[in-house]
């Protein structure tokens, strides 16, 4: 288990969160649109590649929700191009899924941007992430910001649900 202290790591750019061992075929990568209807796009992506690598319902919703948050902040709050990359390392001994959306980094903005939005209808995201996932972060390069997080990965035989 992760220790509370590790919940929210920034890392150097060269250095990848537990970089674990990512077997073939567990490793997707997606462009991400700048534009909001993108999200819509990337979680149907999302989805079926998540139950097709055989995650129970729980974490295919935890995940969608995580890569939304990432997704949507990176089209609101970053320069393109964007991308999703979605893996299942094995860390610790033990397989999580991995979920990272990389961008340009921040649009430059001054504080008294008249489209800045109330700090009442934003600014959540990344709670709902610290909330789903083992642990999260970012690592960031000069030309690149890498959000990360990672989430438990369990199997239908796994799952509480699912068992008779």
């Amino acid at each position: 288990m992760f220790s509370s202290h590790e919940a929210a790591v920034t890392t150097p750019a060269q250095e990848r969160p537990h970089p674990g061992v990512v077997p073939p075929g567990s490793e997707h990568v997606i462009a991400i649109s700048h534009i909001p209807e993108a999200v819509r796009t990337l979680r149907h992506r999302s989805r079926a590649l998540l139950i097709q690598w055989g995650l129970c319902p729980d974490a295919v919703d935890d995940a969608l929700l995580v890569i939304s948050e990432l997704a949507t902040n990176a089209i609101n709050h970053a320069l393109p191009p964007a991308e999703l990359r979605l893996s299942r390392p094995e860390v610790d001994g033990r397989r999580i899924l991995r979920i990272e959306v990389s961008d340009a980094g921040p649009v430059p903005r001054s504080s008294s941007s008249p489209d800045r939005p109330h700090p009442d209808e934003n600014g959540r995201g990344l709670s709902i992430v610290a909330a789903l996932s083992l642990r999260h972060g970012a690592h960031l390069a000069a030309e690149r910001t890498t959000q990360w997080a990672d989430l438990t990965c369990t199997n239908p035989q796994h799952s509480l649900r699912y068992s008779r």
